[in-house]
């Protein structure tokens, strides 16, 4: 009896699993899995161990302490942050969108379908409308800056346009200001004037927004 246990120390001492060996096939395919992960953990100075097919960190299970992801993922999940256009009420569109698309995708039908485009047709046009406003408060606040504080200007402007410009803010100015001499003061003014011009606020083309059917495309192409 106790030349075989002696034999079978040795053959867990050379086994890769060890102890493992002796659990049912199925248990030590989902060590070897996780294996890598324990590995992991242990070289970040985690105290971690296998039971079974589980891995345990500090007495608790490792998928209750960290979390599904951890399981599988190692790249962390980069959220992308939103434009400076973007504001509460694209988010709500987006929501919206989000959840028509899905309940479509799971749910297919013509009704939920129409559901989704109109959905998807409003959030891109929350977009847009979000845009307008943003750029025309930016060109606000630009042409302030050129009346008031030139140099704060172009400091703006070389900051938005490329970051890696190699012309100082000084040579930059002064270029633009031989090219306008005095009639700087005079373009701001009607730079302000098109930005305020308010002709094309509230302008909505209903067409531009419905979907496109396959019969106008049929169409289309017979035309042509």
């Amino acid at each position: 009896m106790r030349d075989l246990v002696k034999k079978s120390s040795r053959n867990l001492k050379d086994s890769p699993f060890g102890i493992s060996q002796q659990l049912p096939l199925e248990i030590q395919k989902r060590r070897k899995e996780k294996l890598p992960l324990l590995k992991e953990l242990r070289s970040r100075d985690i105290k971690a161990y296998f039971v079974k097919d589980k891995i345990f960190v500090g007495g608790k299970d490792a998928h209750k302490v960290f979390g599904r992801s951890l399981l599988m993922r190692k790249d962390v999940i980069k959220v992308r942050p939103n434009n400076e256009w973007f504001d509460n009420n694209c988010a709500i569109a987006r929501e919206d969108f989000h959840v028509a698309r899905n309940f479509f995708l799971h749910h297919p039908s013509d009704v939920n379908r129409k559901a989704y485009v109109i959905s998807r047709n409003n959030y891109n046009k929350m977009k847009r409308k979000a845009q307008f406003k943003y750029k025309r408060r930016k060109g606000i606040e630009l042409c302030d800056l050129a009346s008031t504080e030139p140099r704060k200007f172009w400091s703006s402007i070389k900051r938005k346009v490329n970051n890696e410009c190699k012309i100082d803010n000084e040579t930059m100015m002064k270029h633009f200001e031989s090219i306008l001499e005095d009639s700087s003061q005079d373009l701001c003014e009607e730079v302000r004037n098109l930005i305020d011009n308010t002709v094309f606020d509230d302008i909505n083309v209903t067409q531009l927004d419905s979907e496109i059917t396959e019969d106008e495309v049929v169409g289309s192409i017979k035309k042509n």
